[in-house]
């Protein structure tokens, strides 16, 4: 009898181990985790898919991604991609490949368009919970996820950033993975390998990220000598599996042409071509400005935890995100979107030695939205200074409405070009390419404003092609030897018509 009691003495000791150390949760913690993840999918769900398509494209990244997702449907070219109906290497297909996917299921449209980051956001969070949920508790992991989902940028981000948020999803994945294997699981490593794969048909080079942070993590951890496993190598196999085909089969197709432009591309990133100079610690700006008072109480978090075992990986991934996007030359607040699970759940871990955990939960609700809510970037999506701002359903934008009016047939595959003849007055390529769906061909008829205007004498041809111009360009047109001009439509200060060389 004793040595019965003895026993269950020492039986529920080591259930009271495992639940303190999260091995075993009681029924109540299971239901509240579930509860809680009803609520921040639910809630993610709602603030990020809310009036997805009330807007326009905007006019560089969100415009070409859109185009070369819509011509991979069109065209049926899903290798070669193209953009403007010419080869355009820039970027790995795999986000384009996702949106083309839903592109064939429910259409082309804004919302269409924006869903792959919109769906990588509400991944993103889940994981956040997730993985705070492994290295605390659930309700530290909850305020983790809370404050990633009341941050306005990532919001932002989600919402019209394309790429960035999915390649944070990948960063998450990767980090929640590796708990996994920490805490056993060892086929876990096959998740850091597919992320790892993914995050470079993301982005190319900066998919390399998501490797160089779990390395960093096994040295933290002291674990590095787990590489030599069967299921790390077999991980890397999978990551090579999913990033090499496509990268063969464009140099074996395009060989040097495919290489110096997909290179040349991360070359002008890192030189810093397509941004304005900022200084080293630009990113650590970037934070405070995001987060606001979280920004400090992460920098506690990530001092206190930097030696607990398990939480490297948080803090590997804050380090090597934010080391890498400051080293390059092109520094946007963009790059620095796979950070931001990560500082929130530092902040959490600081909230959870501080036994404060529902105060920042309160935090979230309140002061991060109205903190938020004064900042232009959230409330206003900024085009450009020529850009157009408004809702699609009313197109009443002069040249969206001239442009949506000269479209093609469905049924053309290749269609003839449009000539957007402007002269001084400065327009957006990238939208009139997706809008329009025809190729376009920027003229100047007196004088060119950029380097990509080609005299309108040398893009016109006998036979008729569609054209828009200023009204103002009408009578040397019309009263012209050289062209045969006919009117199609007006709107506001702009003709649609047909152009052909007498």
């Amino acid at each position: 009898m004793i040595q019965e009691q003895e026993q269950d003495r020492k039986i529920s000791t080591i259930i009271q181990e495992q639940e303190q150390n999260g091995a075993i949760r009681p029924n109540v913690q299971g239901h509240t985790a579930f509860l809680m993840r009803v609520v921040l999918i639910s809630a993610s769900s709602i603030a990020l898919f809310y009036s997805l398509g009330e807007q326009l494209l905007r006019t560089w990244d969100e415009s070409i991604y859109a185009e070369v997702a819509k011509e991979m449907l069109t065209r049926h070219s899903w290798w070669t991609l193209s953009w403007n109906f010419q080869p355009w290497v820039d970027k790995p297909p795999l986000f384009m490949w996702f949106t083309a996917l839903l592109y064939r299921c429910f259409g082309v449209s804004e919302t269409t368009s924006r869903m792959v980051g919109v769906l990588c956001g509400v991944a993103t969070i889940w994981l956040t919970f997730e993985i705070g949920r492994r290295l605390m508790d659930d309700w530290s992991g909850f305020a983790a996820a809370f404050i990633l989902l009341t941050n306005g940028y990532f919001i932002y981000g989600s919402r019209f950033e394309a790429i960035n948020v999915p390649l944070a999803c990948c960063f998450t994945l990767a980090a929640y993975g590796y708990l996994r294997v920490v805490q056993g699981e060892s086929h876990w490593w096959y998740a850091i390998g597919a992320a790892t794969g993914m995050a470079i048909m993301l982005k190319s080079a900066a998919g390399l990220a998501v490797p160089m942070s779990v390395g960093l993590a096994l040295l933290l951890d002291r674990r590095f000598r787990t590489i030599r496993t069967r299921e790390v190598r077999n991980s890397a196999l999978l990551a090579c599996a999913i990033a090499l085909p496509w990268h063969v089969l464009m140099v074996i197709g395009h060989g040097r042409v495919f290489l110096n432009a997909y290179l040349g591309n991360v070359v002008a990133r890192m030189e810093g071509l397509d941004s304005r100079p900022k200084p080293a610690y630009y990113y650590l700006w970037v934070y405070w400005h995001d987060f606001g008072p979280f920004a400090l109480v992460a920098l506690l978090g990530l001092l206190w935890h930097f030696k607990k075992r398990n939480s490297s990986i948080v803090i590997a991934i804050v380090l090597v995100v934010t080391i890498s996007v400051s080293l390059i030359g092109s520094k946007l607040m963009a790059y620095a979107l796979p950070a931001f699970p990560f500082i929130s759940l530092l902040a959490a871990m600081a909230m959870q030695r501080l036994k404060a955990v529902k105060y920042a939960i309160l935090c979230a609700v309140i002061i991060l939205p109205l903190y938020w809510f004064l900042q232009r970037d959230f409330v206003h999506l900024i085009y450009g200074e020529y850009g157009y701002v408004g809702s699609m359903n009313s197109r009443d934008e002069p040249l969206m409405r001239l442009l949506i009016q000269a479209r093609p047939n469905d049924h053309e595959a290749s269609p003839t070009p449009l000539i957007i003849c402007m002269d001084g007055f400065r327009f957006q390529k990238q939208q009139a390419v997706f809008y329009g769906g025809r190729p376009v061909i920027e003229a100047f008829l007196v004088a060119p404003i950029n380097d990509t205007e080609s005299p309108l004498e040398q893009v016109v041809t006998s036979r008729p092609t569609t054209i828009i111009i200023r009204n103002d360009l009408y009578p040397e047109l019309a009263n012209s030897a050289r062209y045969s001009f006919r009117v199609i439509a007006q709107n506001g200060p702009l003709m649609l018509g047909q152009i052909s060389r007498l």
